[in-house]
């Protein structure tokens, strides 16, 4: 099957901080398989959002970005989401320029937008940490995550590449 939009798939976090490995842990779990997909490409942005958006002025339809978030729910909840509205200010964008070695996915999506390479469609996807720490194994609920999450970015995938569109969240 070949993707009829450009896209692009980033993985963020730290194999050295457990949970916070989730970007990346899924990227390779599903990488093999989205390689097969013409049109797809994948980056492992670590902890280093500024490599996503010097990918992102290659040009792309979609981007699908994988990381851990907080957002107040039970550890291992999943979220899948597409981020509808980019936020960027100047002080956004000054903020995040000091900081170019420290980018995280939402200051990176600032200066992808700032310097209109941000594609027309942005996904998340993403699991509620149990605890970040300095370790190099995820949490259960972290792992049980990371399964769901596996099927949830190949669906995304299979439903933007055949030109459907994917959650409105």
């Amino acid at each position: 099957m070949a993707c009829s939009k450009k896209v692009l798939i980033a993985g963020f976090g730290s194999l050295l901080q457990g949970d916070d490995s989730f970007g990346i842990r899924l990227l390779a779990s599903v990488e093999a398989e989205l390689r097969r997909i013409g049109g797809i490409d994948v980056l492992e942005a670590s902890t280093n959002g500024i490599m996503m958006v010097q990918q992102l002025m290659e040009g792309y339809d979609v981007l699908i970005i994988l990381d851990a978030i907080s957002m107040g729910g039970e550890p291992g909840e999943l979220y899948v989401l597409e981020l509808e509205d980019v936020k960027s200010s100047s002080n956004d964008y000054v903020t995040s320029i000091a900081q170019l070695h420290e980018i995280n996915p939402q200051s990176a999506l600032q200066i992808a937008k700032a310097l209109k390479v941000l594609p027309p469609r942005v996904y998340f996807i993403g699991c509620e940490p149990a605890a970040i720490d300095f370790t190099l194994e995820v949490s259960p609920p972290m792992y049980k995550c990371l399964e769901r999450a596996r099927r949830a970015l190949l669906t995304l995938v299979t439903s933007v590449c055949s030109g459907n569109e994917g959650p409105r969240t």
